[in-house]
């Protein structure tokens, strides 16, 4: 991905009220076996305890109406932004705190490699994800993993209130991201 533009990140903060929150993010194909529905589900729970908290989701697909019904009935402060251009999703890795993406195990949709793992990597962004799939291997091994709600917000909970944490696992990401070819 290109590098992130100052503009592109104020514009994208200013646009969904972003300014001083904590970021979570997620970059997906929105289909159910993505486990999105329990990254949101995990972010209510945590409402209480990080207010200045909000999940951005990143993409489009079949199961976006069944997602956003999900965030309008859960305490999630949680957007659904759609689909975005390269020099948006550098913004979106750029601004986030936390690059979260825990896919469920689906015998007839198997979850590939993770490109978005490296992605996120690529901006040393902390890694919150699922043993499922080609994941562990995109995601590295210093990566929280996590599969059911509890776990996501426990992991999650870890990371935006640890800074040092968060900056050393972004980091050993970023690294094993590199290895990779």
């Amino acid at each position: 991905l290109p590098p992130a533009s100052q503009d592109i990140m104020q514009s994208l903060r200013a646009q969904y009220g972003l300014m001083g929150k904590k970021i979570t993010l997620t970059v997906a194909r929105l289909v159910e076996r993505k486990g999105i529905d329990s990254c949101i589900e995990a972010v209510g729970r945590l409402y209480g305890q990080l207010p200045n908290m909000h999940y951005i989701i990143v993409g489009d697909g079949p199961d976006r109406s069944r997602l956003q019904s999900l965030i309008k009935r859960t305490p999630a402060p949680a957007t659904l932004v759609g689909a975005a251009s390269l020099a948006e999703l550098s913004a979106w890795y750029s601004i986030s705190d936390v690059f979260i993406l825990t896919p469920k195990n689906n015998q007839t949709d198997v979850e590939g490699y993770g490109t978005v793992y490296r992605e996120a990597a690529q901006f040393a962004k902390p890694i919150v994800a699922s043993p499922v799939g080609g994941v562990p291997e995109a995601a590295g091994p210093d990566a929280l993993y996590a599969e059911t709600a509890p776990e996501i917000s426990a992991a999650l909970l870890r990371l935006l209130t640890d800074t040092k944490l968060a900056e050393s696992i972004g980091q050993k990401c970023r690294e094993h991201a590199s290895t990779i070819t």
